[in-house]
């Protein structure tokens, strides 16, 4: 057997694993990180009546064609703007398939 030639099929190969378990390595990473995707706890469809979510003070529907955020007994402040809720609040959704995400960690956090 030719060992230039083994050593060619090998080398690829060798070079092709080293390459996933680094890309496998560094997805898992992304996946994990605190607001990742791994993080997500549930997924919840609002409709047009008021639903209520383990964690999240106040309900949330859809009025308008737009989720609705209304606080429950205390005001929730937002992460990041530190906006206060404090009534209700209409989301703008720029258009149909839009989508907002509600997160809590450590305290709530509105995204879209």
């Amino acid at each position: 057997m030719n060992t230039a030639a083994a050593r060619t099929v090998t080398e690829p190969a060798a070079t092709g694993a080293s390459a996933w378990k680094n890309f496998r390595a560094e997805r898992e990473r992304r996946l994990a990180e605190p607001w990742g995707f791994l993080s997500q706890v549930g997924l919840h469809w609002v409709d047009h009546s008021p639903q209520s979510f383990a964690g999240i003070g106040g309900s949330w529907q859809v009025v308008d064609d737009a989720p609705e955020f209304t606080p429950g007994g205390e005001p929730v402040q937002a992460t990041g703007s530190g906006t206060v809720i404090d009534r209700p609040l209409r989301l703008s959704v720029p258009g149909a398939g839009s989508e907002i995400a509600f997160s809590t960690a450590e305290g709530h956090r509105l995204e879209r």
